[in-house]
């Protein structure tokens, strides 16, 4: 009995001796801590990244044990806060005013991401600010070195471009691409699936037409007295008008010139590239203007008996107005888009020698519904690709290079011009230099092109890429893998790979379910056509309903430059 009374009153001296332990530990360390409380504050900034354990939390304000030094921090946080006492937690001092300090939660705990953020920041002695860290962190999702010049040349170039995303600078300076106003306006239209040239030469091809056909105006009305008087004979050339007397005198309407002017652009362009006419007179003769070929078409289209060499340009133009004010269609009689092209060019080529009533009755003859057809369907067939074009040789590179010279000759008529037309015309312009300016661009990276089809009754979308073996270039004797995307308007989206090995090529086409049905009831017509041509082709179809971003699935991969292939359809040219 006496042993265990002993036993019981050594625990109890035990037991108290601990409680009075713990107690001065406790109360030093809260010493301890109340000292750090009152002299962190000072030593933290704006920007800086703090971590530590939660030991307070109520309302909007926090107590932090700040590794790795022990103080204890008090401050307000802003946002959410999905926290509890005893977690660790990542702030960053987003104000500070005295000793008075907010924090903004970074993360609830420390991953291997974060930590390699934070380190390659502070290493770089860059602060840990929110965009800091979310320009760290894009670099390692897309496998970016994460050095200090990286992040400072995306630092720039994202305060000189703020509104523009992240990513989307990101992959641009990953790929070394161009980065201007335009290029980012072409990278997010390629991203958003807005960027198909075909509809923008469509877009353009439809305010041409508004900018000539839906305006239409009229020249300074005169008087027989104001006919040139070295033209003898001109009086009939004029013929009867119905002007009125109250217009004689009346100011010119706005933009009779340039419609003019773009007219005669346009209709060079649809010449194919032979050059303006020279300088042309009401008295030159025909002979001088068009080749014998075209004068017997001439002859012929207009059933006229005599032969047109010694024919003047002035008697042409009366000829053709008498037919045209006699109910025959003028434009629907030439057959040939070549030499129509040629006839109206010399046509407004007398302007300048022609009074104001006569000018009325060229407009007349350029405002009919058959030669705006004529001009909407030239333009349409020189700015599209039918099969057949994709069949030959060089046909593509030929285009793009026809395409490019194009759109610079309207861009210099339609410069510096006020009427609002033109000024659409010109943006539209704008628009697709762009396009095809970063469509080169991105040939720089990989083998890439647009294909705006033309096929009856409707135009199409096509892209084209061509994947290669590292560090080689296609080779008929090695295997080539193609891959052609297209946008139909009735058979949806499909993209359609195929691998070639000589004369053997094998084909999956990826489809809509709804189209599927389709295309699979012709694929032996499509194996039959090429067997006569000696392809062995093996083709199937899948159902994918998603519709595949291979432009930036390729900018995402980590590729070595060197190992892309660098030859293209040339569309620099």
């Amino acid at each position: 009995m006496e042993i265990n009374k002993g036993i019981r009153l050594k625990q109890q001296r035990l037991q108290k001796a601990a409680t009075e332990y713990e107690s001065s530990i406790s109360k030093a360390q809260h010493i301890k801590s109340s000292r750090h409380e009152q002299t962190a504050a000072p030593y933290i900034n704006e920007n800086k990244l703090i971590s530590g354990e939660i030991i307070d939390l109520r309302y909007q304000e926090v107590k932090i044990r700040l590794e790795p030094g022990g103080q204890v921090l008090t401050a307000r946080v802003s946002g959410d806060l999905p926290l509890s006492i005893g977690q660790m937690a990542s702030f960053i001092v987003s104000d500070k005013t005295g000793d008075q300090i907010t924090l903004k939660l970074l993360s609830s705990s420390n991953t291997p991401v974060n930590d390699l953020v934070f380190k390659a920041l502070f290493s770089s002695g860059l602060g840990a600010s929110e965009r800091n860290i979310a320009i760290a962190e894009e670099l390692l999702k897309y496998k970016m070195p994460l050095d200090k010049n990286t992040i400072l040349s995306l630092i720039k170039l994202s305060s000189t471009y703020p509104d523009t995303d992240l990513t989307t600078l990101t992959l641009m300076h990953k790929n070394n691409l161009p980065i201007n106003e335009s290029s980012i306006a072409q990278f997010t239209a390629y991203q958003e699936g807005s960027y198909q040239i075909v509809s923008d030469l469509n877009s353009l091809t439809v305010k041409i037409s508004d900018a000539l056909f839906k305006n239409q105006p009229y020249t300074n009305t005169s008087t027989s007295d104001d006919v040139d008087s070295e033209l003898p004979g001109y009086e009939a050339f004029i013929g009867h008008t119905d002007i009125s007397d109250d217009m004689t005198n009346a100011e010119t309407r706005y933009g009779v010139d340039e419609l003019l002017e773009l007219n005669k652009e346009i209709l060079n362009i649809l010449r194919e590239g032979q050059g303006q006419i020279g300088e042309t007179k009401p008295q030159t003769e025909l002979k001088y203007i068009f080749n014998e070929r075209e004068l017997m078409q001439l002859q012929d289209n207009l059933n006229h008996n005599s032969s047109l060499d010694s024919m003047t340009l002035k008697d042409l133009f009366i000829l053709v107005n008498n037919l045209s004010e006699s109910g025959h269609d003028f434009s629907s009689m030439i057959k040939d888009h070549t030499l129509t092209a040629h006839l109206y060019e010399a046509f407004i080529g007398l302007a300048d020698h022609m009074s104001s009533p006569v000018k009325e009755k060229l407009f007349s003859l350029l405002s009919t519904t058959t030669y705006e057809d004529f001009i909407n369907e030239a333009l349409h067939n020189r700015w599209t690709l039918s099969p057949k074009d994709l069949a030959t040789r060089d046909n593509v590179s030929e285009y793009f290079s026809r395409l490019k010279d194009d759109l610079k000759r309207l861009a210099a008529v339609s410069t510096d011009k006020q009427v609002l037309d033109f000024e659409n015309i010109k943006s539209s312009i704008n628009k697709l230099q762009d396009n095809l300016q970063f469509m080169r661009d991105l040939n720089d990276l990989f083998l890439y092109i647009q294909l705006p089809m033309r096929l009856t009754g409707q135009d199409a979308h096509g892209d084209l890429y061509v994947f290669t073996k590292k560090n080689q270039s296609p080779d008929i004797s090695e295997q080539i893998s193609v891959l052609l995307h297209l946008d139909m308007a009735n058979l949806g989206s499909m993209d359609i790979h195929m691998t070639m090995k000589d004369k053997n090529i094998h084909g999956v086409f990826y489809l809509e379910e709804a189209s599927q049905h389709i295309i699979s009831k012709h694929l032996d017509e499509l194996i039959d056509i090429l067997s006569k041509k000696g392809y062995n082709f093996q083709a199937s179809t899948k159902v994918s309903e998603s519709k595949a971003d291979f432009i930036n699935g390729i900018l995402e991969q980590d590729i070595p430059q060197q190992s892309l292939y660098r030859r293209s359809f040339d569309i620099r040219a």
